[in-house]
């Protein structure tokens, strides 16, 4: 059996991130989520099977949080491919650029190494009505839309795995997948 694709999602606060985690291991049918603290911070895992039962994930979730970025850099290490979950709330947009800073450290250090590292974003709305659209959440991330793979999931809609489908779309097309 080939190797199990390593996918890391960082972003949102816990509650958020712990219940699209669990959301997305229903999606996959994939039913034991473990979740353990690593330097204070809570990592959830899962792993699966590929759509084409052949090449398996292994999903590694963790809130943002500007404290965090050390611990970014161990889970990022050696990762396939990356999502970065933004909440639909201009205000968390700061803490959102602090949290993709590592990601997009990563992403730069792959292509030194002439490696490239799939990326999407996922903009996240929760139940509430007031929170930004897709374009004001760019202007305020300075995200180029034509540049950046991106996503659209909220809360109790289906599928919050969207992004990660995509990802491994991406790891498909450029060769990532066995």
């Amino acid at each position: 059996m080939a190797k199990p694709l390593k996918l890391v999602l960082i972003g949102g606060s816990p509650d958020v991130v712990g219940e699209l985690v669990t959301a997305i291991a229903a999606e996959c049918n994939q039913a034991v989520v473990t979740s353990r603290l690593v330097a204070g911070i809570e990592v959830h895992r899962f792993s699966v099977c590929g759509e084409n039962q052949e090449q398996p994930w292994q999903f590694f979730a963790l809130a943002g949080g500007a404290d965090f970025r050390a611990l970014y850099r161990t889970v990022l290490q050696d990762a396939d491919g990356l999502i970065g979950l933004i909440p639909a709330d201009l205000r968390t947009v700061v803490q959102s650029q602090i949290d993709l800073g590592p990601m997009y450290q990563s992403i730069q250090e792959a292509k030194e190494k002439g490696r490239e590292l799939p990326f999407v974003l996922q903009y996240h709305w929760s139940i509430r009505a007031n929170e930004a659209r897709p374009e004001e959440l760019d202007q305020a991330l300075g995200i180029n839309p034509q540049a950046v793979s991106r996503v659209f999931t909220q809360v109790g809609r289906v599928p919050q795995s969207q992004a990660l489908r995509a990802l491994v779309n991406k790891l498909s097309s450029v060769g990532g997948l066995a």
